[in-house]
Formats: C-alpha cells, sequence, structure tokens
C-alpha cells in the first residue's frame, strides 16, 4: 500500500509539473499574440489592397486581350486585302504580257491584211478580164454538158434494162442452186443407202459361210460323186456343228480390234505422259514465278513502306504514326494492303475520316513513295492542292522540287501559291464564242 501510494503521489507531482509548465507556455503564447496582432492587421490591410490592385489588373488585362483579339483580326484582314492585291498584281502582270503579245499581233496581222488589200486590189483587176473569159468558158461547158446529160440518161436506161436482167439471172441462179441441193442430199441419202445394203450383204455372207462352210459369192452347183451318202454326211455335219458350238463364238475381226485398240491405248498413254510432263514443267515454272513475284514484291514492298513513311513525316511532323500494313494470307501478292494515317493530335479509326487536306497529302506521300522505286517521265496531277491550305501548299510545292529533276510535272491548278512556283503557265481563253486560245507565259520573264 505504501509503495502504491508513493507511485501515485509522484504521478501527482508531475502532473502538477507538467500542469505548470503548460501555464508558462500559454502565457508565453499570450504575449507573442499580442506582439504579431499589429503585424497581422498590417498584413491584412495590405493584403486587402493587394487583391483591390490584382483585381484591377485583371480588368485591365481583359481590357487588352480584348484589343489584341480586335488587332488581329485586323492584322488578318489587312494579310487577306494583302494576299488579294499580290493575286491581282500577278493577274495585271499575265494580262499585260499577254496584251502586249497580242499587241505585236494585231500589228503585224494589219500590216499583213494591208499587204492583202494591195494584193486584193490587183486581183480585182484581173479578175474582171478572167470573169469574162469564165462566162464565155462555161457557155461553151453548158451546151457540152446538154450532150454529156443525153447520152448519160441513155446509158442510165440501158443500166436499168442491164440490171432488171441481171436480178432475174440472180433468180434463176438461186433456183438451180436450191434444186442442186435437194439433188445432192436425195443422192447422198442413196450412197448411204447403198452402203448399208452392202454392209448387211457383206455380213449375211459371213455368216453364212461360218455357218455353213461355203462361200455364197463363188458358190456353184456341186456335182455328187457316185459313193456320197447323204445320210451319214448329215451324222457326220451334225457332230461336226456340235463340236464348233463348243468351241462357242469366233470373232474372226478380234485381231484387227485388238491391234486398233493397242494402237489408241499406246497413243494415249503416251499423250498421258506428255500431259503430265507439261503439268510437272508448268507447275515447276508457276511455283518460280510465283516465287520471284513475291521476292520482287516484298522487295519493292519493303522499299514503298520506307519511303511512304519518310515522305508522310516530312509532309506532317516527325512524330506522327504512319505505316502500310500487309494482312496476312495463303498467297501475299492477293492480300489486303493497309494505309495506316494518324497525324499528331488525332486518333482516326480508319483513313476515312481524315480532312479532304490530310487525305490529299497521304496520297501525294504514297504516290510519290512508289515513284523513288520506280520513276515516271511524266506525272499530271489535277487539282491535287485544292483541299490544301497555304501552309500545306508550300510543303507540296517542296516535295514537288525534289522531284522535278527526273519527272516533269503537269499540273492543273488554281492555287496562286502552286502557280507561281511553275516554270511555265499555259492559261485557256475564249475571246470568241466556241474558239479556245491557249496563252503560255514564262514565269521568269515578268518577275521583278
Amino acid at each position: 500500500m505504501d509503495a502504491e501510494k508513493s507511485g501515485i503521489n509522484t504521478e501527482i507531482t508531475q502532473a502538477k509539473e507538467g500542469i505548470a509548465s503548460l501555464l508558462l507556455q500559454a502565457n508565453n503564447c499570450d504575449t507573442e499574440i499580442g506582439k504579431l496582432l499589429p503585424a497581422i492587421s498590417s498584413s491584412a490591410a495590405k493584403s486587402s489592397s493587394c487583391r483591390e490592385k490584382i483585381q484591377l489588373l485583371q480588368e485591365s488585362l481583359t481590357t487588352l486581350e480584348a484589343r489584341h483579339h480586335q488587332v488581329g483580326r485586323e492584322v488578318q484582314m489587312h494579310q487577306s486585302h494583302y494576299k488579294d492585291a499580290l493575286l491581282d498584281l500577278e493577274k495585271l502582270k499575265i494580262s499585260i504580257t499577254a496584251a502586249t503579245g497580242n499587241l505585236g499581233t494585231l500589228h503585224e496581222e494589219i500590216k499583213r491584211l494591208a499587204k492583202e488589200g494591195e494584193l486584193v486590189e490587183k486581183r480585182e483587176a484581173t479578175g474582171q478580164k478572167v470573169s469574162e473569159e469564165m462566162k464565155t468558158r462555161v457557155e461553151e461547158l453548158l451546151l457540152l454538158a446538154a450532150g454529156e446529160q443525153k447520152t448519160l440518161n441513155e446509158l442510165e436506161s440501158a443500166y436499168r434494162e442491164e440490171q432488171a436482167q441481171h436480178h432475174a439471172a440472180q433468180s434463176t441462179l438461186r433456183d438451180l442452186r436450191r434444186k442442186n441441193e435437194k439433188s445432192q442430199q436425195l443422192l447422198s441419202a442413196l450412197n448411204q443407202e447403198r452402203l448399208q445394203l452392202e454392209q448387211v450383204l457383206d455380213r449375211l455372207f459371213t455368216e453364212v459361210q461360218i455357218k455353213h462352210q461355203c462361200d455364197l459369192a463363188t458358190l456353184a452347183a456341186p456335182a455328187l460323186e457316185p459313193s456320197f451318202h447323204r445320210e451319214s454326211a448329215q451324222q457326220q455335219l451334225g457332230i461336226l456343228m456340235q463340236q464348233r458350238e463348243q468351241f462357242g463364238a469366233v470373232n474372226e475381226l478380234a485381231l484387227e480390234e485388238y491391234e486398233g485398240e493397242k494402237g489408241r491405248l499406246d497413243f494415249l498413254v503416251e499423250q498421258k505422259t506428255d500431259l503430265l510432263n507439261a503439268e510437272q514443267q508448268l507447275r515447276a515454272t508457276i511455283e518460280e514465278i510465283n516465287k520471284t513475284a513475291l521476292q520482287k514484291f516484298e522487295t519493292t514492298f519493303r522499299e514503298v513502306r520506307k519511303n511512304f513513311i519518310t515522305l508522310f513525316r516530312e509532309l506532317f511532323d516527325p512524330e506522327d504514326e504512319v505505316d502500310l500494313l500487309i494482312h496476312a494470307s495463303e498467297d501475299p501478292l492477293d492480300a489486303h494492303i493497309e494505309i495506316i494515317a494518324k497525324p499528331k493530335g488525332k486518333k482516326p479509326l480508319s483513313i476515312e475520316q481524315l480532312s479532304g487536306g490530310e487525305k490529299a497529302l497521304t496520297a501525294l506521300s504514297l504516290l510519290f513513295a512508289i515513284y523513288l522505286v520506280k520513276p515516271s517521265p511524266f506525272c499530271i496531277l489535277d487539282e491535287v492542292d485544292a483541299p490544301l491550305d497555304d501552309a500545306n501548299v508550300t510543303r507540296f510545292i517542296k516535295l514537288l522540287k525534289k522531284f522535278e529533276n527526273n519527272t516533269q510535272f503537269i499540273i492543273v491548278t488554281h492555287n496562286k501559291k502552286t502557280m507561281a512556283s511553275c516554270q511555265a503557265l499555259y492559261g485557256v481563253t475564249m475571246e470568241e464564242e466556241g474558239v479556245s486560245r491557249l496563252i503560255p507565259v514564262r514565269l521568269e520573264k515578268i518577275r521583278l
């Protein structure tokens, strides 16, 4: 018990000391709070002042941003006016060049017409004399033509009579031909019937010769010997016929048929062997062709894929996702090839979800990737830059510059940047209704 009381007293003493320490700390905190109250009040005032300044600055920033947007729109409008003015300037230069050419052409045309006028006046003077001579000549020719017309009419009448006789002769000839065809058919039928009768007669002679051992063709009335006994001869004949029947039917043409069938069998076996050899050679050739085509296809596909990825990233962004994939198939030559094109910031499920300009640049990338593998001397592009903006048109022009040393490009376009990058322009104008005229312009001659 004394030990417990001693422990409790100790704990009470420690608790009192802790309370005294906490009271001392509380007094110190009150003192510190009293010292900090003026600073806190000053900071609150400064914070309120800063909030007011920040609010004023935000309002000023909003005003400046609105002014910035308005100035940006004005700058875009002025840039648009500037571009339109440049296009009008280029058109005026082209028109001036064309007008200068037309002016020279008109001066030459005026000189030519003046010379032709002088020649016409001279020809008119001589033409009157020639006209009088021609009138006299025409009258003579009219008289001659009347006589020739009469002769022509007589010849036409004779021709019609001959034509009628010719038609009648053709009709008679057709009747005779029909009769001849019927006679030929009847003669053919009679010959066929005669051949059938001869075959039947030959078969009957053969059967009589086999059964009765006599040739009807050389048969004559036999002379009977005095010692001939008919009954014993009939018995002997019955025995012989019974023995013959035991042998069964004998085909006298079997050997010939065997030879014929054997020859045909040998021919068919030879043909079969030739066909099997040809089939093996053909299969080997097809396998070799397919192997060579597959090797060339794989090599070309790898080169085109590599070029396509490089050109696509040049036209878009180096970090774009692009690839050419060939789907697995039993025959790689018939496999489906998929084009993957995902510009940065977009995740289309298929190429059909790209914009018109992106589709155009993708198609150009694939086209020129093939050109790098198999160059072409000519290339015609029809309005391929229509869906492109100015930045992409610039990239398109740079791409053309890379290939212009090996390929001549003919571009149908209305884009001023594309026209400005060309070496020559060919415009088609219709000064007169239904008459088109080609106007070539060399841009090197009109650049300032």
